[in-house]
């Protein structure tokens, strides 16, 4: 990602127009830069990229998680930072590029210039907007110890494939927004907004589920016709009304009203908390569906998920098990229970459908943990890109709770986002690819393409011809179309080396001439291997707790450092394997009383790599790590 002045870069006058209003909106903006960004398709050999932003002086390294190629709608690639906290996406189409990347609490937005730059768009997210589904303040203490939370008709682990399909009812100045101080084009931004859900979906052990957004203009809603002054909770009661005719006509599952009103204390709100077919109604506020995660944050709600418990800082004592989490850092030397003290809390963030927090010290927060409560003033607050799931971690800590309050948004997005794509009849040719989730990594593999059809009259229709190819970067092309392991619904694979990781590409074609693809990252070889399953679910073999950690990543200094809290003193055995599974060195390692230990690594070259820990007493942990070029 190269950085221009404007003084290099010739703007027509309608570039030249975007790049001064982006520049005036210095609420939303912290910088806006001109740069043009490399296209991973041809500058990066495999799903590993790096790159530097300009005004960050440190090197990102990022890997893919979900890839899609799609000949109408474009290229998509989305993944996860390995080296901090954060994640990105970029799209590509007709020679653009947009796109976006978190980094811890900062987040830049690319929006194409033309086919030659982008600008890019550190957002101003210090103060998150709020969603209008909040009562206006939260529940009284003291709090039930332990609620009775319900968990009735739900799968524990519900596989079942499902689109969503997505109406955007796009108003007039939320156009103009777009057009002219956003992205310049609606497409690219509709990909983005699509990639925020999807890769959720995918962070949140959420597998086979996806939204697919079809848009439309509604030039005639406007100041005139929604709320003045503006009010989401007034506009909000009133979206069935103006946009069901749209949703009908469609026939999409949910429909959302995207506004550009600058409501003051929300940027969006469903009509209902759902699954509901006659209430799949929410508002998105234009400006704040990517950058706060807002579209997938009302989604949520749409598929029944609610926000934090009060003893996170929530507004939501609901007694069911679907809350967002908030992680809190504990701040020093807190004395519980004695409240006249207040404490700073000096990070925080909240999952996708959480609830923000002030961050101005206007509001003590009384906080509830397992040593009891204090009160404290939050100095920074964040949403990530996950629905709560106690499985799952981000950083060190879960991003859900399993026990008490609590916070499993995961549980009912596995089954209700069925339920939610079931509220129209699927209108477009979709695939899944499924495998046996109890033998994740093992050769001889069976995978499935399990196709859903659309309704009658619809182009797609069956029979089908499935074909299957696989690569190890997951870039397929015509010029590089990957190698064909042959046709089937269902296809196996047999006797690759050990350990490889895949892009498996499954190609369907209908009786009628309409081709849809699938492009899945999977994981083959023995469990010691594998590093976590292609739902992102770490393995049972796998220690993924808070305790252990490896680092730095990537490694620049010729050792790696591990720190195993709860494996003080103990003995094992390391493997280090390459991304073919070749071993390259192994030994003995010994963990040292205060749990930490040192693997020389200097001989190895830049790359990607995989440490195997054994240790005597059964236990298993697996890391990635990369070693950075000298």
């Amino acid at each position: 990602m190269t950085e221009y002045q404007p003084t290099q870069v010739q703007m027509t006058t309608v570039e030249s127009a975007r790049y001064t209003s982006l520049q005036d909106t210095a609420v939303i903006s912290h910088s806006v830069k001109i740069v043009s960004t490399a296209d991973i398709r041809t500058s990066q050999p495999n799903d590993t990229i790096v790159f530097q932003l300009p005004g960050r002086t440190d090197t990102l390294w990022a890997e893919a998680s979900l890839i899609t190629d799609d000949s109408l709608e474009g290229f998509t690639w989305t993944g996860k930072i390995l080296n901090k906290l954060g994640y990105m996406a970029l799209f590509y189409q007709n020679g653009t590029i947009a796109g976006f990347i978190q980094v811890e609490s900062d987040f830049y937005e690319i929006m194409p210039l033309n086919t030659t730059y982008q600008f890019l768009v550190e957002r101003n997210n210090t103060q998150l907007k709020g969603c209008g589904n909040s009562p206006s303040s939260p529940p009284p203490a003291p709090y039930p110890i332990d609620p009775d939370c319900l968990l009735s008709n739900i799968q524990e682990y519900n596989t079942c494939p499902a689109t969503v399909s997505v109406l955007l009812v796009i108003t007039k100045d939320a156009k103009n927004w777009i057009l002219n101080n956003g992205y310049g084009s609606i497409d690219a931004y509709v990909q983005i907004a699509q990639a925020t859900v999807n890769l959720a979906f995918y962070n949140s052990d959420i597998p086979n589920k996806e939204i697919r957004i079809k848009w439309i203009e509604r030039l005639d809603i406007d100041s005139t016709v929604l709320a003045d002054p503006p009010n989401i909770s007034s506009d909000a009661s009133n979206i069935k009304t103006l946009i069901s005719t749209d949703r009908d006509t469609i026939k999409a599952d949910v429909a959302i009203l995207l506004t550009y009103q600058e409501y003051s204390n929300a940027s969006g709100a469903t009509l209902a908390i759902g699954p509901d077919t006659d209430q799949a109604y929410a508002i998105v506020e234009v400006h704040y569906a990517i950058s706060q995660y807002t579209l997938a944050h009302e989604l949520g709600h749409v598929f029944g998920a609610r926000h934090n418990w009060p003893i996170d800082a929530g507004d939501d004592d609901e007694e069911v098990c679907y809350h967002a989490k908030r992680w809190i850092q504990t701040p020093p030397n807190v004395i519980y229970d004695d409240f006249s003290e207040v404490y700073d809390v000096e990070k925080s963030w909240s999952t996708v459908v959480g609830i923000p927090v002030s961050t101005a010290g206007t509001f003590a927060n009384l906080i509830t943990d397992e040593n009891g409560a204090y009160f404290a003033f939050f100095l920074t607050d964040g949403r990530i890109l996950h629905y709560s799931n106690p499985d799952v971690y981000y950083g060190l800590a879960p991003t859900g709770r399993a026990e008490g309050y609590i916070a499993n948004n995961a549980l009912l997005l596995r089954n209700t986002t069925c339920t939610v794509a079931d509220f129209f009849p699927t209108r477009e040719l979709r695939v899944f690819v499924l495998h046996d989730l109890n033998t994740p990594c093992l050769t001889n593999t069976t995978f499935s393409a399990i196709i859903t059809p659309p309704e009658s009259g619809i182009a797609g229709q069956p029979p089908y011809t499935v074909s299957w190819y696989w690569n190890t970067n997951g870039h397929f092309s015509s010029n590089n179309p990957g190698e064909y392991l042959g046709q089937g619904v269902n296809i196996s694979i047999p006797e690759y080396p050990a350990c490889p990781v895949f892009w498996l590409k499954c190609v369907v074609t209908s009786s009628d001439g309409v081709t849809v693809s699938r492009i899945r990252r999977v994981y083959i070889g023995p469990a010691t291997c594998c590093e976590e399953t292609s739902e992102g679910k770490p393995l049972s073999t796998t220690d993924n707790s808070a305790t252990n950690n490896l680092f730095p990543n990537p490694v620049n200094e010729g050792t790696i450092n591990l720190m195993l809290e709860n494996s003080e003193g103990a003995k094992g055995s390391f493997k280090i394997l390459d991304i073919y599974g070749r071993t390259l060195k192994d030994g003995e390692i010994e963990i040292n009383t205060d749990g930490s230990s040192r693997i020389d690594v200097s001989k190895l070259e830049s790359g990607s790599y995989l440490l195997h820990l054994h240790l005597i007493s059964g236990e298993s942990v697996n890391y990635k790590f990369i070693i950075a070029q000298n």
